[in-house]
């Protein structure tokens, strides 16, 4: 249909009753864009639940997550605390009994100069161990994830 038949129709039937035809068309198009805006109302609030819902889930893993990690760095330094201890204490007893048993005490006096070389190393070998902790603790955590 062209506009020369609309034309043709609108001198027939009047502008009355084109417009009366145009109002119930608009009304119509109102009724289904008010239904269709319902409609996405209530997906968005149904989408905003469920996101919701997917965050706090999330959340509640990641708490998790954070302290069995957690749980585990504890349980790794307190071993290594407990090792650290039983080594420096047998250091002491190793060294107790050197300077009681062996060493007469100008000699022992001599050789001290040495020992500062040894606790530096102890030393090290203490940082190394911790720093090793701290690797297995983020190994532990890359595995987790």
């Amino acid at each position: 249909m062209d506009w020369s038949a609309l034309f043709k129709i609108v001198q027939e039937w009047g502008p009355s009753a084109l417009t009366s035809f145009l109002v119930v068309i608009v009304l119509y198009l109102i009724k289904k864009i008010d239904k269709h805006s319902e409609d996405d109302s209530k997906r968005a609030v149904k989408f905003q639940a469920d996101l919701a819902s997917h965050i706090d889930s999330l959340d509640k893993k990641f708490s998790a997550s954070i302290q069995d990690l957690k749980a585990d760095v504890d349980t790794a330094l307190k071993e290594q605390k407990a090792n650290t201890e039983k080594a420096l204490e047998d250091h002491n007893k190793q060294l107790l009994y050197i300077k009681t048993e062996y060493i007469r005490n100008d000699f022992f006096l001599r050789e001290i100069s040495g020992w500062k070389e040894d606790i530096s190393r102890l030393s090290s070998q203490i940082s190394y161990h911790f720093t090793d902790v701290i690797n297995k603790v983020i190994e532990l955590w890359k595995d987790k994830k």
